[in-house]
């Protein structure tokens, strides 16, 4: 585990100089439980391009979006299950200005109450559209697909 830690750490640098302003370290690594398995994941506030590459022999999930950006999906009901607890856990690599640390603040207070009237639309939009999808495979198979 420490090889990979220093590993994130070694990008910093690297993601500083492509625009980063802040980089922090999340997943398994940063709850302390990661297996042989495991990915490096960051979370990169700045303007850069979201990617998956290998160094050193382990996958590196890099995932750039504004400070904005990463606020809006506190309030998106399909990225909230992973944006929430990911800035929960965020161990913070690199914050000169404060960033990562406010959004990790703010997943810390955050709570449900902030999506419940969002949650039913999202919910109903899915279950409408699983629907006609159910429909549409359905009449293709009674139709043989004509």
């Amino acid at each position: 585990m420490t090889g990979t830690v220093g590993l994130a750490e070694q990008l910093v640098s690297e993601l500083v100089d492509s625009g980063a302003t802040a980089v922090a370290l999340t997943g398994s690594y940063a709850r302390g439980d990661p297996t042989t398995n495991s990915d490096l994941d960051l979370m990169i506030v700045g303007e850069g391009q979201s990617n998956l590459t290998v160094r050193v022999g382990v996958l590196v999930a890099q995932s750039w979006a504004s400070e904005d950006e990463y606020r809006g999906r506190f309030l998106d009901p399909s990225e909230v299950g992973s944006a929430v607890p990911g800035w929960r856990q965020a161990l913070l690599l690199h914050d000169p200005e404060g960033r990562a640390g406010l959004l990790k603040q703010e997943a810390i207070r955050w709570s449900w109450e902030l999506l419940d009237d969002r949650c039913d639309g999202w919910v109903a939009e899915r279950v409408v559209a699983m629907r006609r999808r159910c429909r549409s495979s359905s009449m293709h198979l009674t139709t043989g697909g004509r």
